[in-house]
Parts: structure tokens; sequence; C-alpha cells
């Protein structure tokens, strides 16, 4: 829970770093660049509010490889007042005109090296080379951390796009610090983070910075005044150097990341020691890789649910993680500060342990979704997206994503059943479902499986079409199933469903 203002406002999260701006303890590590101190961000987010415009409560778009200069970006944009909005420098040109005529920014910000057309090009090596706070006038006579209204916009998060382009979601200023308090788990004071410990990383990271999961990682373990360690990219040879190296005993990864460091062998080596658990979010992780990651490693993964527009929402608890309490395809238990309510297709809440749609109500105001439609009601509660049930100890099952749901002649089903099914095959390490458009029946199932890299599957299509008979009902079984070696990403690691039927679609 947040602990309340005296005046009933918030400060930015700016404050994060410039609440620090006089200490030398290291902030964040770059993999095989360098380190920041808290006072040498606090330096740099300074440069960066000193280069902009005015820009009270507007939005500014920018890009940055992840990293200091990006965490830089971001303070700067919050330290003058703005709304920062992270904009992902892999988009392809037309996407990320898209996705900045929605946000419509004041102004455009870009580190130089990514070579993007922009207002305001940053130099992220010189930033580095500022030194001391202390030659930048922190006395507060030029710069103090912005008092906002709690309503007031706080940040722009684009969603990962798996079914298309990606939406601009705006998040209000107390959402914000909500959400840091969400993953931190522990009462959060925003007039005062904790001070910087003198420890190792708790933490690496590859996920990109400008994902919702990423971002309030790195703000919460900022919150703890803890270190960081900040990959460009995953690799699953290097991630398991950096455990090493570091001491990291806390995992956060997201399914393909799992399924990448199974895929890599013995090249990986150990996780364990020094790592202790893992947590996977972002997408569901499928049972048998779950099984198959424990068994490789020796490490027990902890799963939670959560989205762009809601935050973590539930989360498996470490006691049950601990007593080898496992609930087979549950997301985890609600979390004490967010409801879930089931609804039907009326809108009506459903009896315990009935399928529905999945409903969440929290500290946060609903996000907006920048030209574009949020589902909620009057009341704050908002709709997901998702299909699932609750049981009778708060625990959140998922199916599927409502607006992947395909309905086959008005027979409905969701593609995570069909993917579990075929991932029961032991030639099948990853599979994706899509409903095709049909002229018959609307839509039909097809499926994209990738076997094993060092034993190429002998299994046809028509073997695993009998292999999901077997255990799904007629209607749910692929109308075709085609073999792949890889799937069209987005940056995060989510499969994009889109490209895969655009390119179902040319090939007809």
């Amino acid at each position: 829970m947040l602990v309340p203002s005296s005046d009933g406002k918030l400060p930015s999260a700016a404050i994060l770093i410039w609440a620090r701006r006089t200490h030398d303890e290291a902030a964040l590590v770059e993999d095989g660049g360098r380190t920041w101190t808290w006072r040498a961000l606090a330096a740099a987010a300074a440069e960066v509010r000193r280069s902009l415009p005015a820009v009270d409560g507007r939005r500014v778009a920018f890009s940055a490889p992840n990293g200091g200069g990006f965490v830089a970006i971001l303070m700067g944009i919050w330290l003058a007042g703005g709304v920062p909005a992270p904009v992902s420098p892999k988009l392809p040109p037309p996407e990320r005109a898209k996705i900045l005529a929605s946000i419509d920014p004041v102004v455009t910000i870009a580190s130089r090296e990514l070579g993007l057309e922009v207002d305001v090009t940053l130099d992220i090596d010189r930033l580095a080379r500022l030194g001391p706070v202390a030659e930048l006038d922190v006395t507060g006579a030029d710069i103090t951390v912005p008092r906002v209204d709690p309503k007031a916009p706080g940040i722009v998060i684009c969603t990962s796009g798996t079914t298309g382009v990606p939406k601009a979601v705006m998040s209000t200023q107390r959402a914000v610090w909500a959400l840091i308090d969400s993953v931190a788990r522990n009462p959060v004071d925003p007039d005062n983070p904790r001070p910087p410990q003198d420890r190792p990383p708790t933490r690496v990271d590859s996920r990109p910075m400008v994902h919702s999961g990423a971002i309030y990682g790195l703000l919460s373990t900022m919150w703890r005044g803890r270190v960081l360690v900040s990959m460009q990219k995953f690799d699953p040879v290097r991630y398991a150097e950096l455990v090493r190296e570091w001491q990291i005993e806390t995992l956060n990864l997201v399914p393909t990341m799992v399924r990448m460091l199974l895929d890599a062998g013995d090249a990986v080596g150990r996780l364990s020691p020094p790592a202790k658990v893992a947590s996977s979010s972002t997408a569901a992780l499928p049972d048998s890789w779950r099984t198959d990651f424990e068994t490789r490693f020796g490490i027990l993964v902890q799963v939670a649910y959560g989205s762009t527009e809601v935050g973590t929402v539930a989360i498996e608890p470490m006691t049950d993680l601990l007593a080898g309490r496992r609930r087979p395809g549950s997301a985890g238990k609600v979390l004490p500060q967010v409801e879930v309510q089931i609804r039907d297709e009326r809108g009506d809440s459903v009896p315990t342990g009935t399928a529905g749609a999945i409903w969440v109500h929290g500290e946060a105001a609903p996000p907006q979704v920048i030209g574009g439609k949020l589902e909620a009601d009057g009341d704050g509660w908002i709709d997901t997206g998702d299909l699932g049930y609750l049981d009778e100890e708060r625990y959140l099952y998922i199916h599927g994503r409502s607006r992947e749901l395909i309905v086959r002649g008005g027979l409905k089903m969701t593609p995570a059943e069909i993917e579990a099914a075929l991932l029961e095959h032991p030639q099948v390490v990853e599979a994706v479902v899509a409903g095709a458009p049909d002229p018959r029946l609307g839509q039909v199932p097809v499926a994209w499986v990738r076997p094993p890299a060092d034993a190429p599957a002998d299994a046809t299509g028509a073997d695993l079409q009998q292999f999901v008979r077997e255990r799904l009902a007629a209607y749910k079984v692929p109308v075709a199933i085609h073999f792949v070696s890889a799937y069209p990403r987005t940056d995060n690691g989510k499969v994009r469903k889109a490209d895969l039927l655009d390119q179902l679609a040319r090939a007809e």
C-alpha cells in the first residue's frame, strides 16, 4: 500500500534519482560497459532536463538502448515535469511513425547512436562523463522534483503489439507509484526512497526497458536502493555468465528466455548456485517448460501475471513454491491490493470456478489508451482482455486472450488449450495457434510448431493433428500445422501472431 502524502500530491518518480544525487554507490552496471553511480545518473538526468523546452505535463517520446542513458532520459523528463513515453528503437519506421502519431509528443528525443530523426539528440557517452552533480548546482536553486496531482498523466508505455501495432497506454502519476508498490510488494513512501545500499546487484535484466515489466522492475529495484545489471539483449550463455559473476540469486525471465536457456544446452553451464529462484512473467509459461527448467537447472520457477494496462495482478506465493504446492495452469494468487472479478458476456459476475472475462480493480486509476479505447466500467474496473477463472483461494487461472478467441462455425476455443495439447508431443518444443479466416466457418485454428533443434521431427502435420484429436474435441484440431525453425517476435520475445497470419494469407 502507498503511504499517503501530507499535501495530497506525489513527487514524480525522478525522486528515485534526485534524492540520491550525492551518493557514489553503484546504481546500474551495463554489461560490457560502464557503471553508473547514483550521482552520475542524477547529473545526466539534470543535463537532459536542461536540454528540453518547456514540457510541463506534456508527452515526451524518447528512444535509447538499455542502460544508464535510458534511465537518465526517463528521469530527466520527469525532472522537467514532462510525461515520458519510451518508444522501442527496434520498431520498423512505419510502426514507429504510427506510434508517434498516436502519442503526439511535444518533443522527441533519441540517443545519437540510433540515428533517428528527432527534435533532441543526446550523446550518451557525454552524459556519462558529466562528473559530480555538485558541479551542476544541486543546491536546489535550479532543479527540484516536481510535486504532481496523483491523477495527472505519469508515463506512456507501449504494449508489445502481438496482435498488431502496439498501443500507447498512459498511466497516472499515482499508477506509477502503485505499480512500483505492486512489484516491490512492500509499503512504498514516495517521499522517502530508501537510501542506496552498498551491496551487490540483485538482478540481471535484458528485457527491453521500453516495456512495462522492465520499467517497473527497474523502478522497484531503484526504490530499494539496489543495483541493476543491464544487458542490451538476451543471450543465454552470456546471461548465465553474468549470473555467476555477480552471484545473482533471483532470475527475472520471460517464457522465451526460459526456452532459450533450455535450447542452448550445455553451453549455458550452471545457474545454481548462485541462483535460488526464477520468476516468469509477461506471458503464460507452459508447465512442461517449467518442469524442464527446474529439472535442468535445479531452480524453482515462480509464475506471475499482469499487463501494461493493469500492472502485476497475481503471483505464485513463495510458500507454495518452497512447499511444492504446484497448481498446474495457475498464474498465481491475486495480490492483496488487487480485486479480480470474472464476468460473463453480459458483464455479470459469475460463480467461483466458472470461466469468463477477467476484470481487475486496483489502487491506480484506469489508464488511458491514447488514440484507442480501454474497456473499463464507471467504477474503475478494467477488462484485461484475458479469459480465465478464480478458485476459492483467489488463485487465478488463465485460458487465453478474448481477442484471440477462435469461433469456428459458432464453436469457441482458445489458442492456449490447443498449444498446450501440441506441447505434450515429444517432438514439439514450441507451439503457436491462431484463428485464420474461413469463408464458410468464419475462423479455423491453424498451428505453427517448432521441433527440437537437435532432433528434427519425423512427425508429420497429420500425426500432430491426430495427436490433438486424441486430447481435444474434433473442432479444436488445427486444419493445418506448419513446421518452423523460428517465429516473428516482438522485442520482448512474444510471438507476433498477426505476422504469422499475414504470411499465411500471402502464401495462399
